[in-house]
């Protein structure tokens, strides 16, 4: 097993995404974390990936090693994604202000430092970019983002490349696309029930068009891909998985069992009772607006102002818990 070289100086403590990723995914497996296909990597130029929101470049340096760091130069914090790799010292350069770093993540040069500068702030430990540990397996890019050192899962397979990579042919080819789907759907291929003779992959069909969306006033909207296909399926028939699906094996019942709980708890679906907080938002603030104007003479009308005050708190708490980053549930459903 090769690892790329040592932790950079920064990753001695934790750095701000690694905090970030323990405070929010505390309870996320610690495993190695596939975060490309080397088919997809440009090698020459550096590439900006994500992982559970936070942003990271990848690049390979002068030894064909793959490298993952921070996409955010300790200067400005301006993408380093955005810079270039400058072969000739083995480096990646910001393109902001030309702060260069070695593969490491230690800071190499700041051009716009004097020598007596650069003597303490080049080799400071806010000028590092954190580096981490990665690992190729079979055209996959492999990364550590956590705080724990990767040896401590160094024993269990189920945390290693290898071991989520088992059976796959080393010459097999891989093809990345971003697919919003909804979060019932997600839940079933995370169980992946076809255990035995045949395993489906994880998502088993996409249609790649695209379907257009438009206002209540006939302006386009900006469109996004079909849902899977097992989803628009479900749609013309009704709407209703467990009606639709035919599941007679032993492996379907946990599916069963979660369709089950699902029309039990969430017959509505949870993603369409959170976009409609918007419409609810919508009106909360005429009413509010309202209350203003009324309030001047009408103390009634003060009570309704400070209870919209205290809805449109509530709707913004509501929506952070369908929320991950950017992402957000409910428009992907």
């Amino acid at each position: 097993m090769q690892v790329s070289a040592s932790r950079s100086a920064l990753l001695q403590q934790p750095c701000p995404q690694q905090r970030s990723l323990e405070e929010r995914f505390g309870a996320f497996p610690r495993t190695w974390v596939p975060i490309a296909s080397t088919f997809e990597l440009e090698p020459d130029r550096p590439t900006p990936v994500k992982f559970l929101s936070q942003d990271y470049v990848a690049f390979r340096d002068n030894r064909g090693e793959w490298r993952v760091m921070d996409d955010a130069c300790p200067h400005r914090l301006a993408p380093l994604s955005e810079g270039r790799i400058d072969r000739e010292s083995d480096r990646i350069e910001c393109a902001y202000h030309g702060w260069s770093f070695e593969p490491s993540g230690a800071c190499a040069r700041i051009p716009q430092a004097s020598e007596s500068v650069a003597a303490g702030a080049v080799p400071s430990r806010r000028a590092c970019v954190a580096s981490y540990p990665t690992r190729e397996h079979k055209s996959v890019l492999w990364v550590w983002p956590w705080e724990e050192d990767c040896l401590t899962v160094a024993g269990d397979l189920r945390a290693q490349p290898e071991g989520f990579l088992r059976g796959v042919a080393h010459d097999a080819s891989t093809y990345t696309r971003d697919l919003p789907y909804g979060w019932d759907t997600l839940l079933e291929n995370i169980r992946r029930a076809g255990v035995g003779a045949f395993r489906a992959p994880f998502v088993v069909a996409y249609n790649a068009d695209y379907e257009a969306q438009y206002d209540k006033k006939g302006r386009p909207r900006p469109s996004r891909p079909f849902n899977l296909t097992v989803e628009q399926v479900v749609r013309t028939r009704g709407g209703e998985a467990a009606g639709s699906y035919f599941m007679p094996t032993q492996s379907d019942r946990c599916i069963a069992a979660l369709r089950r709980w699902l029309s039990s708890h969430a017959p509505s679906g949870l993603p369409a009772a959170v976009s409609a907080l918007a419409a609810w938002r919508k009106r909360t603030y005429r009413v509010l607006a309202a209350a203003l104007l009324l309030g001047v003479r009408f103390w009634l009308a003060r009570l309704v102002g400070v209870a919209c005050l205290g809805l449109l708190r509530l709707y913004v708490v509501v929506e952070k818990q369908f929320q991950v980053g950017e992402y957000k549930h409910w428009q992907n459903h």
